[in-house]
């Protein structure tokens, strides 16, 4: 039955990838188009290498090769839906290594857990390389507890290098926590110096690893860019506890948070206690260390800065605590892992992931629905134009309207689908595969403040603007100068008019 329900979920897991065209991630597009760039070589007709620097790094590359990997064989956008499929196939493998990993003279229910954690903020954000990261991070620190049971060997100490190499290709952010965890880990088996010693070896790979990327980073200037004074800021706590408390009530806070996912929830938690409590077997611990990774992460969540700085105030770094809240949820999951459930309350409690789990399909399947609005207009443009996305309403109802902005990224699809071209608004972190050149998008109104926009300031430099619930004023200022091409949903196109700069100019 255990393996039953263990195939219905990674079943429900990996429908919504792959029913709907587009996925529900917020930064998918710009990473889809990155990958698009990856696979394009110089004599292409695509202006690509003209507006981008490309160079992909060892750092955040995972998603990138695994979809360059798959695009040798299938489309681009079915090579993206197996490079999402993967993190999924990581967590089923976390699950499966736990199981096997159990003690537990039942079946391991409490595993189930991990994969409606799985569809956690970090995911619908699109943050794909982190949600890689976290199983991993955990696969990592498992295969640190098993250097402790024997003697060390070059098997053993090969498995953990190459491993702390994947999570450091993989994620840089979750290596240095991994780092930290496993340091607290190998702690915790002080009073047994041999396992202690044998564990104190992960962390001491780790160092070596950093200490190597530094200095070979150092040497071809990949860190010339990074100030050494940064500043840092945090979110108001409410804002991170709202965050947070998302996972648990339909990813859903400020507005009103979905009451029927919160009971379910509820009614899970209430499974958990009597599951504990009425274990009449005196072995059943929680594991310290797990403990300890779980508070000490979601301390960290709370504690954190949301944001660095550079030295001229601009943002290399976000999100920087906000992402730790998927790994306390992973953490969680572990040690809910570990609970012996039995009988009507291991039926109640999985039913009750079931629910969730299904409700998280459905949500994301609505949210690709929405996002897909933009593919008729997107394919409507020619390859190498210039485009100024104006997207006044970049949320969706299915997701809380202050932590998500499901649409800002979507005229990015442009370059994934049609190819080549220039949007102005690719984040600039010199760490990422493709970095706009400078002076190759003309000047733009700020990301977020759309209404900014002037015809005289940011107009001439651009053949389309793409605009999502645009003001009706808006819309009447941007026809004066443009004609509408195509509609679709909220989405509007507006071509420049040819006579549109000249006409400007002699009315002055």
């Amino acid at each position: 039955m255990w393996w039953c329900v263990f195939a219905a979920f990674t079943v429900i897991s990996l429908w919504p990838i792959w029913s709907e065209r587009f996925p529900p991630m917020q930064d998918y597009p710009e990473h889809l188009a990155r990958a698009r760039m990856l696979c394009t070589p110089q004599d292409s007709a695509l202006d690509f290498h003209q507006n981008f620097d490309i160079h992909l790094r060892p750092l955040y590359a995972s998603f990138f090769l695994v979809t360059i990997f798959f695009s040798k064989f299938v489309g681009l956008e079915c090579a993206g839906k197996l490079a999402i499929s993967l993190y999924v196939v990581l967590v089923m493998t976390l699950v499966l290594v736990q199981a096997r990993r159990s003690r537990l003279e039942v079946p391991p229910w409490g595993l189930l857990l991990f994969f409606p954690l799985a569809f956690n903020q970090q995911y619908y954000l699109g943050f794909v390389n982190f949600c890689y990261s976290v199983p991993l991070l955990l696969l990592t620190l498992l295969d640190q507890q098993d250097l402790a049971s024997a003697p060390l060997g070059r098997w053993r100490i090969g498995k953990q290098c190459l491993l702390q190499a994947v999570l450091f290709i993989t994620h840089p952010f979750t290596f240095l926590i991994y780092l930290a965890l496993a340091t607290v880990a190998a702690t915790f088996r002080w009073r047994d110096r041999t396992r202690a010693k044998r564990m104190a070896v992960s962390p001491l790979i780790g160092l070596v690893l950093l200490f190597a990327w530094l200095v070979v980073a150092k040497r071809i200037g990949l860190l010339s860019g990074v100030s050494s004074q940064s500043a840092f800021g945090w979110k108001p706590l409410s804002e991170t506890i709202g965050f947070y408390c998302c996972m648990f009530t339909g990813m859903r806070w400020h507005d009103g948070v979905d009451s029927n996912i919160a009971v379910v929830w509820m009614i899970a938690l209430a499974c958990l206690i009597f599951a504990c409590f009425t274990d009449d077997e005196p072995t059943h611990r929680f594991p310290h260390h797990v403990v300890a990774f779980f508070v000490l992460t979601t301390l960290a969540m709370l504690a954190l800065p949301f944001f660095v700085n550079d030295s001229e105030s601009t943002v290399h770094y976000t999100f920087f605590n906000f992402r730790i809240s998927s790994i306390s949820y992973f953490m969680l999951g572990w040690l809910v892992g570990t609970v012996r459930f039995r009988g009507p309350c291991a039926a109640l409690f999985v039913g009750c992931l079931l629910v969730i789990l299904l409700a998280s399909a459905g949500k994301q399947m609505e949210i690709s629905r929405g996002i897909q609005e933009i593919a008729p207009i997107i394919e409507k443009i020619p390859p190498n134009e210039r485009i100024l996305p104006l997207v006044f309403n970049r949320r969706t109802p299915e997701l809380d309207p202050v932590y998500f902005q499901v649409h800002l990224h979507a005229p990015e699809y442009y370059h994934a689908l049609v190819g080549g071209g220039v949007t102005p608004y690719f984040f600039p972190d010199p760490l990422h595969p493709a970095t706009l050149r400078p002076g190759a998008a003309p000047p733009a109104p700020n990301e977020d403040m759309p209404f900014l926009f002037r015809w005289d300031q940011h107009g001439s430099g651009y053949r389309y603007f793409l605009t999502r619930d645009a003001p009706m004023d808006f819309v009447w200022y941007l026809s004066e100068t443009t004609e509408l091409k195509a509609r679709s949903g909220k989405w509007l196109l507006f071509e420049r008019k040819p006579e549109a700069a000249t006409n400007r100019n002699t009315a002055r």
